[in-house]
C-alpha cells in the first residue's frame, strides 16, 4: 500500500482522532480504555513485551504505528514454480515513526507518546482504516456470521450499524467478511457439529425436532436406517397440494455421511413448499420407499400425479413402489 494515493480527510475519525495523534497524555478508567481501544486498536501494534510494574499492580506497554512495519516482507522463492506460488502483496517498511506507551497503574490507564517529542503519523486515520479494521467492527462481523448469515448482508448490516460513527465500515470489504466467516465457521471440511456416537446423535435430534413441534418416525433393516420427520403444517400442505412433486436429495449434512431427502410441493400460488424430509444412511431403494411410506401413511390423503426426481433408478424405483398409480 502506498500512503501517497490515499483519499485524504484529515477531519475523519471524530472521537478516534484522540488516540491517534495523542497531543498530551490522556487517561481512562481500565473498562472505559477497553471500550475505546477497540475502536483504534487497528491503528497500534504491540511492540515488545509487557513490562509489569513492581511498586504498583499494573502494567506498561509499548506499541507502533501499523504502518511502522519494523521488518521488510520476505521475498518469493525464485525456484517455486510459478503456478505454485502463492498470490501476495507486499507492504514497504518504516512507512510512520508513531510511537505510544499504555500504562495501566491503580486502574487508570494513561497513554502517552513513547517519546514527548516523538512525530506524529505521516499518513491520515483513513490508511488504517484501509489496511485492517478496528475489533469493534471485527467482533460485529463475527457475531453476525455465528448466527449464519450469508456474507453480503452481514457486511451491509455492520455498515448500517456503525454508519456515521467513522470506525472504518465504508471501506468494509467483502472479502473481509468472508475471512472472517470462514474462520468462524471454518471451510466446506470443516467437522460436523453433533454426537460422535450415532445412537446418542439420533436421541438429541429427536429429541429436538419434537421439541420443534415435529413427527420422526425411525426405521431400518439389515442394512440400512433412517427417519422421517415433518410438522402438521408439511403433512397439510402434501394432503391438500401434493398432486405435483420434487424430490431431491442432499449429500454432506452431517458427520455420519447420511442423506437429507426432501419432498417438495407446489401450492395454488406457485409456491414450492416442504412436505416432509427424511434421513437415510444411504441410497438403496428400499430405505429410500420407506421414508416416502412414512411421509404417505401419515399424510393418509396424499395421492400425488407428478414427481421430478432426479435420473437415478434407485428414486425412480422407489416411487414407483410406494405410489403406483400416479400419472409419471
Amino acid at each position: 500500500m502506498s500512503l501517497g494515493n490515499l483519499p485524504t480527510n484529515p477531519s475523519y475519525g471524530g472521537n478516534r482522532l484522540q488516540l491517534f495523534n495523542i497531543d498530551h497524555p490522556l487517561t481512562f478508567s481500565a473498562q472505559e480504555f477497553e471500550t475505546r481501544w477497540k475502536e483504534v486498536d487497528n491503528v497500534w501494534v504491540p511492540l515488545g513485551t509487557t513490562r509489569v510494574l513492581k511498586k504498583a499492580k499494573g502494567w506498561t506497554k509499548n506499541y507502533d504505528c501499523r504502518f511502522k512495519k519494523r521488518h521488510a516482507s520476505s521475498k518469493k522463492d525464485k525456484n517455486t514454480p510459478v503456478d505454485k506460488q502463492r498470490k501476495t502483496s507486499t507492504r514497504d517498511s518504516d512507512l510512520c515513526q508513531a510511537q505510544i506507551t499504555v500504562t495501566l497503574k491503580d486502574g487508570i490507564v494513561t497513554v502517552r507518546k513513547t517519546h514527548p517529542d516523538g512525530p506524529d503519523h505521516t499518513h491520515e486515520l483513513t490508511a488504517n482504516d484501509l489496511l485492517k479494521k478496528p475489533a469493534e467492527i471485527t467482533e460485529f462481523v463475527m457475531a453476525e456470521a455465528t448466527k449464519g448469515y450469508r456474507a453480503p448482508a452481514i457486511k451491509e448490516a455492520a455498515q448500517d450499524h456503525f454508519k456515521d460513527r467513522q470506525l472504518g465500515e465504508a471501506f468494509l470489504q467483502l472479502e473481509s467478511v468472508l475471512n472472517i466467516q470462514h474462520k468462524v465457521r471454518g471451510g466446506l471440511n470443516v467437522p460436523f457439529v453433533g454426537a460422535g456416537n450415532l445412537a446418542e446423535d439420533l436421541g438429541e435430534s429427536f429429541e429436538w425436532l419434537k421439541s420443534k413441534g415435529y413427527q420422526t418416525e425411525y426405521f431400518e433393516n439389515t442394512q440400512y436406517q433412517g427417519f422421517a420427520f415433518a410438522t402438521d403444517k408439511n403433512l397439510n400442505a402434501l394432503r391438500t397440494s401434493g398432486h405435483f412433486v420434487i424430490m431431491d436429495s442432499t449429500h454432506k449434512t452431517n458427520k455420519h455421511g447420511w442423506k437429507l431427502y426432501t419432498v417438495l410441493i407446489r401450492d395454488a400460488f406457485a409456491s414450492w413448499l416442504p412436505g416432509g424430509h427424511f434421513f437415510v444412511s444411504g441410497e438403496e431403494q428400499w430405505i429410500v420407499a420407506k421414508g416416502l411410506q412414512v411421509l404417505k401413511r401419515w399424510a393418509r390423503a396424499w395421492i400425488p400425479r407428478y414427481f421430478i426426481i432426479d435420473l437415478s433408478a434407485i428414486e425412480e424405483n422407489a416411487v414407483v413402489q410406494v405410489h403406483p398409480n400416479r400419472l409419471q
